[in-house]
Parts: structure tokens; C-alpha cells; sequence
């Protein structure tokens, strides 16, 4: 006698016939596309079972179907969306589906439960699943969805502030005119200068823009003001700067968007600048890893990096290596009054942290008599306790870091950056300024 074994679970259907001492008269086999099991009939008992085993999965399908299609009460996908507090995704690549669609390929593979069950997984799944996230390999889709499903992973909390947040969020809590008093005191802006120093807010008359992140998304920041501050350069006046968060959900494609919250590989802050730049835009570019003496004496006596200042602008400091201090400076000031903090004397290579920062530098100040004069650097920061950060040029030397000047600036924002007039926000994405080797201009990464 042949007996029958079935299971069903989330739209898996697993049959597995044991044949009698007769040879099998039939073979036959049914694959599920979603978990790719596999249903054998090797009698003409078990073929005569396929009907009804097929008719109870379609029912069971339909079922939970119906089940999570009752969420909706007949409203579209919009509308499903602003209830669950989802900001819509909107990349140009994506199809509007039904959210009967929807809900069928998530059935299909298997994440019925997890959406019936959890309201945060429902949103995720909804999400992705809008966007057609890795439509094209089921094997990478299914194992993704299920580390986003996991509340414990890391990926899951990055993914849910893309799905919460539509756009970059305007502060508005009085930080903005602190930091302009403090670096008016500092002598860097107003009309009582520091003697001798170069800032580019007032050699190229910029409007000052402030980002705030709430994690490692500094290869974003640092590319999106400086390219801020570059177009203003080139038009003579501000047009906004790039929304990061609109920036995320609509332009990065799916492998961007896994890298950037699965892997902690946002990409780099050069990358990230040229790609806002004008095509085969040049760039002028001094590495400070493993640098031999020379170059390190010219920067820490300044001739080329003050003519690049007072030339090209602002200059994206990418891959600055933080030693502790650096990094807890930021915490230790919360609640605390405001501060511009100065870095000098080296860091410690042997305590420096792994991954690199990246920054903008703004300012150059001369201090100390004319026999023994040395300069600071100004680095616009992104940090809620330190938007700006004073270091010696040796300081700057044992981070590491690389500077990094646009020769040519664009002249108009490009039609499909998304844009913001926000003076003062914060940006909802994250990801650290990938490591190096630092590509230079024409490499590929």
C-alpha cells in the first residue's frame, strides 16, 4: 500500500510517497516555486491524491490570501501606506502594483505569517516588495527579507528609519545660530576676523548649511555639502541642497540599498562627490597615507593647501581615521553648552578606530607670532555636539585622511536630485566612508 505524507505551511506544499513491493506505474512531479520541494507520485494511488492535494494547497493560498488582503478594506497602496506610517517608496524603476500582487509574492515566499503576525514585518514586506526588491533572484531576496525580519539585527532598525522617514527632517531647535555665535567669537565669520584667516563662507560669500545624522552616514553628508557649497561657487547663489533620505529611497538600487544597511558599504565620500560633479570633472587630491616627508612637511607648512583654500573651496576630508577622543568628545557633550573643540599634538595609530570619517574643511586660521607660527584647520563636522571641529595640521597629518579639491564647479543642480532649502536638518540613512585603498580619479572602485 502507498501511503501519503503532506504538509502545509506559509504556501509550502511537501508530499513524499513510499512505494509497495510493485514498481511504480506513474512518476509524476509537482515543484513549488516558493521553497522548490518537491511532490512525487510514483502510484497510481498517489496520482489519484494530486487533485485534491492541489485543490487544498489553492484553498489554504486563498485563504491567507484573503486573510491579508482584509488590511486594506479596498484602499489602495498610498492610502494603506500613510496607516501603516510607511513613506512610499517612489524610484522611477518601480511598477505600481496592486496590492493584491503584493500580497500573493509575499505569500509565494513564504512570509504570510510574518506578515500576519507583526506589524513592523508587515511593513518591511510591504516596502520591499512595492519596490520589486531583487525581483529577479529569489534566492537572495528570500535570505535578505529574512535577516530585515529579524528585530535584533542591525539591518532591521537601518531599514525601518528609510520606511518611516520620506524626507530630511528640519531642526529647528536654536543649534543653527549657536554654532554661526560661536564661530563669529572664533573670528571666522563676521566683521572681526581672526587676522589672516581664509573661510570660504566669506572669500566666496556661501550660505552655510548644517546637517545633522544620527549614525555613520558621513560619506553622504560630507559629499551632499560640499557639492552644496561647489554649486554655490558656480551660480552665485543657493538652490537648496541634495534630501539624503529622498536621495536613498528613490536613486539607490537594490544592491546600494542592501550594502549600505545589511553590510555597513554606503560607498565612499569621493565616489559620492564626483558622482554629484560634473562628468570627468578633475579633482585635486592629497593622501596622507603612508605619505613620505615631503608631502607631510608641505601640508604642515601649508603653502599648497592654503592656494587650494583660497582657489577651489572647501575640500572633502575623506577617510579621517578617529582615535577615541575624537569619537566620545561628541557624547561626553550632550546636555552640555556648546563648544568648538580643538584636536592637536598626533593621534595614536595604534588606537585609531577602524573605518574613516569624512568631513569638509572650511577654514584655515594662523595662530602664534611670526617665528613660530602654525595653523588650524576648520572641518565642518555632523554631529549634534560637534557640527565643527578645530585641529592642528599635525593632527590632521596622523588621521590619515586624504583632502580632496574640485577644479571645476557645476553650475546647475542636476533635474533628478532630489532638493532641500533646509539650512538646518537631519537625515534619516546610514553607512560609514568606506576604507582604503582611496581610488584615485579614473580608478574604479
Amino acid at each position: 500500500m502507498t501511503s501519503l505524507n503532506e504538509e502545509r505551511d506559509l504556501g509550502t506544499l511537501i508530499a513524499v510517497t513510499k512505494g509497495g513491493d510493485s514498481p511504480p506505474t506513474e512518476v509524476v512531479e509537482l515543484t513549488n516555486s516558493s521553497n522548490q520541494s518537491r511532490l512525487s507520485l510514483s502510484s497510481p494511488i498517489a496520482s489519484k491524491s494530486l487533485n485534491t492535494l492541489v485543490a487544498s494547497h489553492e484553498k489554504h493560498r486563498n485563504e491567507q490570501i484573503a486573510r491579508m488582503m482584509a488590511f486594506f478594506r479596498g484602499e489602495s497602496l498610498d492610502e494603506a501606506f500613510s496607516k501603516l506610517k510607511v513613506a512610499p517608496t517612489s524610484r522611477p524603476t518601480s511598477r505600481r502594483l496592486a496590492p493584491q500582487d503584493l500580497v500573493e509574492r509575499i505569500f509565494d515566499d513564504g512570509f504570510s505569517d510574518a506578515y500576519l503576525n507583526d506589524g513592523e514585518s508587515m511593513r518591511i514586506l510591504l516596502f520591499l516588495y512595492a519596490r520589486e526588491y531583487f525581483a529577479n533572484d529569489e534566492h537572495r531576496r528570500k535570505r535578505e527579507l529574512t535577516i530585515f525580519l529579524d528585530s535584533r539585527t542591525t539591518g532591521h532598525q537601518r531599514l525601518m528609519r528609510v520606511i518611516e522617514f520620506k524626507h530630511d527632517t528640519v531642526l529647528s531647535d536654536g543649534a543653527f545660530q549657536e554654532w554661526m555665535d560661536i564661530l563669529t567669537a572664533k573670528g571666522y565669520l563676521g566683521n572681526d576676523l581672526h587676522a589672516g584667516v581664509k573661510m570660504i563662507f566669506e572669500l566666496f560669500k556661501l550660505q552655510i548649511v548644517f546637517r545633522r545624522q544620527l549614525s555613520g552616514n558621513c560619506f553622504l553628508q560630507a559629499a551632499a555639502v560640499m557639492h552644496c557649497y561647489l554649486l554655490q561657487m558656480g551660480t552665485k547663489r543657493f538652490d537648496g541642497i541634495m534630501d539624503l533620505t529622498r536621495y536613498v529611497r528613490q536613486e539607490y538600487d537594490d544592491v546600494q540599498l542592501s550594502a549600505y544597511t545589511l553590510d555597513d558599504k554606503g560607498g565612499t565620500s569621493v565616489r559620492n562627490l564626483k558622482e554629484l560633479l560634473l562628468p570627468r570633472s578633475a579633482i585635486i587630491i592629497m593622501d596622507f597615507v603612508d605619505a613620505d616627508y615631503d608631502l607631510v612637511k608641505e601640508f604642515v607648512e601649508l603653502p599648497a593647501t592654503l592656494r587650494h583654500l583660497e582657489t577651489y573651496g572647501p575640500a572633502l576630508v575623506s577617510n579621517f581615521k578617529c582615535d577615541p577622543d575624537f569619537m566620545e568628545y561628541g557624547n561626553n557633550q550632550r546636555g552640555q553648552e556648546l563648544v568648538l573643540p580643538l584636536f592637536d599634538g598626533q593621534q595614536d595609530e595604534s588606537k585609531q578606530l577602524k573605518g574613516g570619517h569624512a568631513m569638509v574643511l572650511v577654514a584655515m586660521k594662523p595662530v602664534g607670532p611670526l617665528g613660530d607660527r602654525h595653523w588650524i584647520l576648520l572641518l565642518q563636522n555632523w554631529w549634534e555636539r560637534m557640527q565643527f571641529v578645530e585641529i592642528t595640521a599635525e593632527y590632521f597629518v596622523s588621521s590619515q585622511a586624504s583632502l580632496i579639491w574640485a577644479m571645476i564647479l557645476p553650475t546647475e543642480m542636476p533635474s533628478t536630485l532630489p532638493v532641500t532649502k533646509a539650512l538646518y536638518a537631519e537625515t534619516h540613512v546610514d553607512g560609514c566612508d568606506s576604507l582604503y585603498p582611496l581610488p584615485l580619479d579614473g580608478e574604479s572602485e
